[in-house]
This record gives C-alpha cells, structure tokens and sequence, in this order.
C-alpha cells in the first residue's frame, strides 16, 4: 500500500498521527471488523502491521492468511501474534469472534499511548501493554497513558473526551473475561446511532459507547428478519429491522473467504450512514 502500515506510522515514521487522526483509524479498523464478524469471519491476527493505509490515508485492514470461519466445524489451533493474542483461546483454545475483540483492544490501546503491543527492554525482560495500561486507566493517569510525542487536547475538548472514553472501552475490549467483552457489531452500532442523532465531533460518539454499547441486542422478528432491540441508559427503547450492510470493498482470498479491506468511514460528518 502507499504509505504503509499503521506499525510503521506509529513506531517508525518521526512524525506520528494525530489524536483527531487515530480517531478516525479507530472507527475504520472497528467497522472493519464488525463487517468481517458480520460475515461469519474472524480474522485471528488484528495487529498494527496489518493495518494498511492508501493514498488518501484511509486504513484497510489486510492480511488474512490465518482467517478462519466462525463455525469451522473442526478443532482450529490457536494462531495470531504475541501480545495481541487473546489469553481465552492460547489456554482453552476457545474459538470465537471475542478473540479478534481482544486484539482490537490491544490494538486501540497501542495507537493511543504510542507503544508496542509488547515492549521488549532486553534479551528477558518484556512488558505487555495490556498489563501496563489497565492500572493507568484504572486510576486515570492519562499524562502518563497516551503519546507523549504530540500534545493531549485540552480537558473539555471533544477529542480529549472521545480519547478518555476510548481507553474505557479499549480497557473493557481486553478483559480476561470474556462474557464482559462488547461485540464490534455492538460497538460500532453504538456509534452510528450517536452520530445520526446528534452529528456532534467524534469525542461525543465515543462517550455514548460505554453508556449505549451494551444494551443493543439483536432478536428474531415475526417475520424471520433479524430485529435490532435497544434500551438507553434514559429508560428509551426502539425497535427497528435490521438493514442490509452497507456496500463494502471486498475481495477473495485463499479458499474462496470473504476479505472485507475497508468499510465506509463513519464519523460524525454531514453524510448519512447505514448499519
């Protein structure tokens, strides 16, 4: 790809991306991902060197070499990279779209403080973000958490607050348990209906997450079509049919897999998005 991997923005190149910019990394490898679980895809190896940028700089997840289906109605030995690997499948060998959640947390949580997935000090000694973050976020030492090569946004700004409830949700995203893990379908949904309710910065849509993210569930209607059931934190509910997918760029890969390499940006812009 043109200007390389998100590893190579993040680690290699002097200047790193901005806080609106990994924002917006974010929700493009979160929509990504919802559409390959949405497929019956998980991909098992979610990790900054196979996030690839284009000429325009838009981030498509790559790499599907260890792509398996959900169901594959045989035992799959876990695979995947150290550090991103998702401790429930490496000790249970628990196949599920919750693993490719796991990563994605870690991931999150390398774009945000600037860090590898697992940093190496010397021939024996290594430390995993995971183990490294969690406590910072736990007590909110944000100084000490996100990237120090560019400055955090002021305290009120909509991007620091966004940044603030991204960790959150990054933090619930790597839990050992993983009944306490959200969906990307969950995740993402929560951001696409903040952003057509209110059309606020991205900042706004991340902080609807923790409140809205688990409490949309999908059912089966009268009619067979899946129905889309949420409750707000305010006592609101609705229900709606669900939509087909909006139209992805998706290729074929070995064994004739879907490979979902980019999913429309969703941001709280002036265009109209569907789930």
């Amino acid at each position: 790809m043109p200007n390389g991997s998100l590893h190579d923005s993040l680690h290699v190149i002097k200047t790193p991306p901005s806080w609106p910019k990994r924002l917006e990394i974010v929700l493009q490898i979160a929509a990504a991902v919802k559409f390959l679980h949405r497929s019956g895809i998980i991909h098992r190896d979610i990790k900054s060197e196979n996030v690839l940028f284009d000429s325009d700089w838009v981030a498509k997840l790559a790499d599907f070499g260890l792509a398996v289906e959900e169901f594959p109605g045989e035992a799959v030995p876990p695979a995947g990279t150290i550090g991103y690997l998702d401790p429930c499948y490496t000790t249970s060998s628990k196949l599920s779209t919750k693993n490719d959640v796991f990563s994605f947390g870690v991931l999150v949580l390398e774009i945000l403080s600037g860090r590898k997935a697992m940093e190496i000090s010397n021939k024996t000694t290594s430390t995993d973000i995971r183990e490294w973050a969690l406590p910072l976020i736990e007590k909110r030492q944000w100084n000490e958490l996100y990237d120090k090569r560019i400055p955090f946004p002021n305290g009120g700004d909509d991007v620091a607050r966004g940044l603030k409830e991204l960790a959150y949700v990054a933090a619930s995203c790597v839990s050992l348990d993983e009944d306490c893990r959200p969906c990307m379908i969950d995740v993402v949904d929560g951001i696409i209906r903040r952003s057509q309710q209110k059309r606020q910065q991205v900042g706004r849509i991340w902080s609807s997450v923790l409140r809205n993210v688990m409490l949309v569930r999908m059912i089966k209607g009268q009619n067979g079509k899946l129905v889309k059931r949420c409750r707000f934190s305010s006592g609101i509910e609705y229900c709606e049919e669900e939509e087909e997918e909006a139209t992805n760029h998706v290729s074929k890969g070995n064994n004739n897999k879907k490979i979902v390499l980019l999913r429309d940006l969703i941001l709280a812009d002036d265009h109209d998005h569907t789930n």
